[in-house]
């Protein structure tokens, strides 16, 4: 620790003796010290929270737990070494940190609460009213029937408060909430066990009288109405399934059931909302499990000639007004979970809805309902194997449902069907569609990009559209998916939605077989990953390791890396998780964490109470304990009663306190000259500013001096305050905290460069004489300059908060010294920031004039790494 009683002086040529004082001041220079750590640490964890909701990077709850705990705790040191430091001067700094700690702990605790109900409710009484009870995908199919009056299969629902009763008759939630709350999603291994233990015990519990006698007398029913051999099917309907995320895939169906199964079998379905996939989807979308209870449904099977989805728009060209039909002979399920490559038709939406594209497929196979239960596949006739399964009148039909279904709900869907042995449509779910915009436009390759990225597959259908890089890696069953690559490109023959585990990882999905309407495609699109399906090849010629470029909406394969597609699809990009609770949720606590509304120390707003958020006490505390050490140092030396003023011909007013060791013995006077500072921040800053000519007023237009003018008069002591005020630093041989103010704006630089702890630059820049918007343009002329320095930069109005961490010493001195000359360089520029070619302007000039192109490279290579 740098010795503080350098701060004592020697009165008479005696040495003063050391007194309670003494010790007192050191008891606060330590609190400072662990202040100063404590700080850092805490915007290095803003700094990650910000990366993380900007980015696309996976988080789950309990990320979002871990980080509220780990930043609270850093608060709450704070607290305390401001209190050791101001002996507790600030009692409501407590009393505002407890208030946000608890609405931030209240909004990671809210809980969907689900009321008393039936156990079952038939289908006649089902409604999206009743989507809280029955979950989204039996709501929307009672919407069908009950309010479009169209052709669904009878039955019944499971109520979401049959599932509550269930774990609480056998107390399992608690157990099930402690495995998930403490569980790493991105471990595999940890994951597939956590989920094999909760199927398990869900799987060994009877089913409670109860709900077993609910579930025989609404199953007799269906047997009375359809006869002793009615065979059913269950379906999963957890509440927030088929809303905003479709969860496709992801929880059971079992089909072809009969009467006797079906209270077995309801089992069956709960321990599928804990499969591996189903996990790790709904935590890494942001559902808590407890808000998930899982409604089913129980519905007459459909004797199905063929089956399918309709898209009423089209993923890959959303604009175009068409809906898209994939189709296949037999069970529609081999269409959803990708099994077969099946018929695809393009649709009119209007009158006469005529068919607008056809592409029978090659049908060898189909699955039907087995004669002793579940589905078996068969043979298709060979007379029937290139035939379309649907004519242009049940084409007509379904472009037609398509229209009436999405204008009823107001937004494109995604519709499962069957044909019945009547020739009849029969609608089996349906539920939002969502889509991914990207531009579709071919990109043509020079001859020479063209030559070094051969064309390895030409074929298939877009799945998700977006174009990816990485090596490729094959997936042949689902433990592969423990070794997958961050960045790697998925390959596989099917198109599973046990491949959502990794789709956070991924850069592209290419299979064997499937459509755009496989429950991965639409997994896919919720990612945002590209996806090439049904290229009937690509497990055989993309070998593992192998680095291919796919262009999913071209349906191309390259060789390497093509930076031109890349380049293109970077300006697409947005967060793949926003529309997700998870995103919503961390967008409610950022409200609360990370805004800056404290920052310049002299504003008479600049209070306790003006906190807000953690930020603004983080800042409050930060900017408090530097002063409070400031004015320690005044009365801390009884020879001066002052700090040391640094001895220099610019203008400005600079005073200077010595933590230890910053400033050489010799020269310890009322006065110091820079050559007699041994703080190696200090003297790299200083450098930067005293290299630069000091500047002269800025030529200035009417409405620049008129926003001067006006400034002025509205400033608290007006031009009086401007020029008397002086600028300060705080510094050790390694350390410097220099709040410097020239004209109206006040920059404040940290530099931390203890070889022993982690260094880091912080750089806060605020103020100015002229309007907002031309403060604002100097502001982001600030920041562009820092981001090229590698700064992590936050800039709002005239605020620039900018933070560079980790850096080398020989990196600090560098970046410093080039604040240095940006201090300088932007003194008053805002009076001349007039429109915004000025901004761009001056950012050239700037690194023209004074600072060559080669050490901004160095800088760059850094960067980029």
């Amino acid at each position: 620790m740098p010795d503080l009683m350098r701060w004592f002086g020697k009165k008479g040529g005696k040495s003063m003796p050391s007194t309670a004082s003494d010790e007192k001041l050191r008891r606060k220079y330590g609190a400072y010290r662990r202040l100063l750590a404590a700080d850092q640490e805490a915007l290095e964890i803003l700094t990650d929270l910000e990366e993380k909701y900007h980015g696309e990077y996976l988080f789950d709850l309990q990320y979002l737990r871990s980080r509220l705990r780990d930043l609270s705790e850093k608060i709450a040191a704070l607290i305390r070494n401001l209190d050791d430091i101001t002996d507790s001067k600030y009692p409501q700094l407590q009393g505002l940190f407890d208030r946000l700690h608890r609405e931030l702990t209240e909004l990671l605790a809210r809980k969907r609460k689900i009321l008393p109900d039936e156990l079952v409710l038939p289908l006649k009484d089902i409604s999206l009213e009743k989507e809280d009870s029955v979950g989204g995908k039996m709501a929307h199919l009672g919407e069908l029937a009950n309010r479009l009056d169209l052709p669904v299969p009878d039955g019944f629902a499971i109520t979401a408060y049959a599932y509550k009763r269930f774990l609480e008759h056998h107390q399992l939630q608690e157990e099930i909430s402690i495995l998930l709350n403490t569980l790493d999603i991105n471990r595999l291994d940890d994951l597939l066990a956590v989920s094999r233990n909760i199927q398990r015990q869900i799987r060994e519990k009877p089913l409670p009288p109860f709900l077993k006698e609910a579930l025989e007398q609404n199953v007799q029913s269906l047997v009375e109405r359809h006869g002793p051999e009615v065979r059913l099917s269950l379906r999963s309907s957890a509440l927030g399934e088929d809303s905003r995320l479709s969860f496709a895939g992801q929880y059971g169906t079992i089909l072809n059931l009969s009467s006797e199964e079906i209270g077995e079998q309801y089992k069956a379905i709960l321990a599928s909302k804990f499969t591996p996939r189903a996990i790790f989807y709904f935590l890494g979308k942001g559902f808590r499990e407890e808000d998930l209870a899982m409604g089913m449904g129980c519905l007459v099977m459909v004797a199905a000639r063929a089956g399918g989805v309709v898209y009423t728009v089209d993923p890959g060209h959303p604009r175009s007004g068409e809906a898209v039909i994939h189709a296949h002979w037999g069970l529609g399920k081999t269409v959803v979970d990708g099994s077969v490559s099946p018929d695809f038709f393009r649709v009119s939406k209007d009158p006469p809805f005529p068919v607008l594209e056809s592409r029978p497929a090659h049908k060898e196979k189909m699955a039907i309902s087995g004669p002793g239960g579940g589905v078996r596949w068969m043979e298709v006739p060979p007379h029937r194997r290139d035939q379309p399964c649907l004519s242009e009148e049940h084409l007509a039909h379904l472009g037609h449902m398509a229209r009436v279904i999405e204008e009823h709900f107001g937004r494109p869907q995604d519709i499962e069907w069957a044909l019945d042995e009547n020739d009849r449509i029969v609608f089996l779910q349906t539920r939002p569609l969502k889509i991914s915009v990207h531009r579709n436009e071919r990109q043509s390759l020079l001859p020479e990009e063209a030559a070094r990225h051969p064309v390895l597959l030409e074929t298939g259908v877009m799945g998700s559209p977006g174009v990816g890089f990485g090596p490729v890696f094959v997936v042949r069953q689902e433990r592969d998916l423990i070794q997958f690559p961050e960045g790697a490109i998925l390959v596989a023959k099917t198109p599973s939605p046990k491949w959502v585990t990794v789709m956070a990882k991924a850069r592209g999905i290419v299979t064997d077989l499937g459509s755009a309407a496989s429950h991965m495609a639409a997994l896919a699109r919720e990612f945002r990953v590209p996806a090439l399906l049904n290229t009937r090849e690509a497990t055989r010629v993309l070998v593992p390791g192998m680095e291919v470029t796919v262009d999913a909406g071209q349906c191309r394969v390259y060789q390497g890396r093509v930076d031109k597609l890349l380049t293109s699809q970077e300006n697409e990009d947005r967060n793949p998780f926003e529309d997700t609770p998870l995103f919503i949720l961390f967008e409610k606590m950022l409200e609360r964490i990370v805004p800056l509304n404290l920052v310049d120390p002299l504003d008479p707003g600049f209070t306790p109470d003006a906190c807000r958020t953690y930020h603004d006490l983080i800042r409050f505390i930060h900017q408090t304990a530097t002063q409070e050490m400031f004015s320690l140092s005044r009365s801390a030396e009884p020879s001066s009663q002052e700090a040391l003023r640094l001895e220099t011909k610019l203008p400005l007013e600079i005073l200077l306190v010595d933590l230890g060791g910053g400033i050489r013995e010799a020269t310890r006077r009322r006065t110091v000259k820079p050559e007699g500072i041994l703080s190696w921040p200090f003297q790299a800053f200083w450098k930067g500013i005293h290299s630069m000519k000091w500047p002269g007023p800025k030529p200035m237009d009417l409405k620049g001096l008129a926003s001067v003018l006006a400034h002025t008069a509205a400033e608290p002591g007006g031009e009086s305050r401007i020029y008397s005020e002086k600028s300060f630093a705080l510094l050790s041989a390694d350390y410097l905290n220099f709040s410097i103010r020239l004209g109206y704006h006040l920059s404040t630089i940290e530099a931390m460069g203890d070889p022993e702890r982690d260094r880091y630059i912080n750089f806060i820049f605020k103020g100015g004489g002229a309007t907002i918007e031309r403060r604002d343009r100097r502001a982001r002329l600030v920041a562009a300059v820092l981001e090229r320095f590698g700064f992590q930069v936050t800039q709002k109005l005239d605020l620039v908060d900018a933070r560079l961490i980790h850096p080398t010493r020989e990196e600090m001195e560098t970046v410093l010294e080039a604040l240095g000359k940006l201090t300088v360089y932007t003194k008053q520029l805002d009076m001349v920031m007039f429109n915004e070619a000025i901004v761009d302007w001056s950012i050239e000039e700037f690194f023209k004039e004074h600072w060559p192109a080669d050490r901004l490279s160095e800088f760059s290579v850094r960067n980029s790494a």
